[in-house]
């Protein structure tokens, strides 16, 4: 759609204007009607916001009666900013408990060079909303919620969650699956164990249980966090058995008790 398409009628000019005046990137049914003067839960407005989308002002965003405003300096597609739709949720009175998770946080926070294909996020399974849009836009995990710690925004100004360096490690011990060639030696993880809060990474791990425990102290071997490696030896459970791969398969680590059937850092 060409910018000479995206057309409005009389009803919808005044708000077009104020949210060009405005600056809007992000809007709410809320304001659209506040601009509008009419109720929230009004047909008029309904209507509006349905003529508004068709004509490419409008975007739905994940949350709940969010819209990206497209304005005409921008042109007629969405900006895609995918952090501004996660702003938008995490806004939101009842927004579903997450957090940005493995090589998405490690790109936001510069471990990772190249930013994933699709963005990870991890969410409660016992969420009571879920926006249907995030899994078409998202990789979700749905996860315990007492698995949704150890993340903190980038800046002052955000509301969205970021796993820090220390938890990355944790990320990693639980969905390996998920977290890219880990048969390469430079891994983004061997780049945020220089920023590793260690003693925050050994009390997850150890709150989580004797695989984590596991998992992560055989991550730091691995990839260069020797520190955490030392404060995590001591609490190997001596049953514990963990598997980076399928189970019981692939070279076993006796100090950490990890079979693993990936190669785990062994490429450059």
């Amino acid at each position: 759609m060409s910018q000479l398409r995206k057309t409005f009628g009389r009803s919808a000019a005044p708000v077009i204007e104020e949210l060009e005046a405005r600056g809007a990137t992000v809007v709410t049914a809320d304001e659209i009607a506040a601009i509008k003067r009419v109720p929230a839960d009004s047909p008029v407005l309904r209507a509006l916001i349905k003529r508004l989308k068709a004509n490419g002002w409008l975007v739905p965003m994940a949350a709940r009666s969010t819209y990206e405003f497209v304005p005409l300096r921008v042109g007629a597609s969405a900006s895609g900013d995918e952090l501004r739709e996660l702003e938008a949720l995490a806004r939101e009175p009842n927004a579903p408990p997450f957090q940005l998770a493995l090589r998405s946080a490690a790109f936001m926070r510069g471990y990772a060079e190249t930013a994933p294909a699709v963005t990870y996020m991890l969410m409660s399974k016992r969420a009571s909303r879920r926006p249907p849009g995030l899994q078409r836009r998202f990789r979700v995990i749905r996860t315990d919620p007492s698995r949704l710690f150890g993340a903190k925004p980038l800046n002052a100004k955000s509301r969205v969650p970021v796993s820090t360096p220390a938890r990355l490690f944790i990320d990693v011990a639980l969905y390996w699956q998920e977290a890219g060639d880990l048969r390469a030696r430079d891994h983004w993880l061997a780049a945020a164990a220089r920023d590793a809060n260690v003693k925050d990474a050994a009390a997850w791990a150890r709150q989580l249980g004797p695989s984590v425990v596991s998992r992560v102290g055989f991550l730091a071997d691995r990839f260069g966090a020797p520190e955490l490696a030392k404060r995590l030896a001591p609490h190997v459970a001596r049953r514990a058995v963990a598997s980076f791969g399928p189970r019981g398969q692939g070279t076993y680590d006796a100090r950490w008790h990890v079979y693993d059937a990936m190669g785990i850092a062994r490429q450059r």
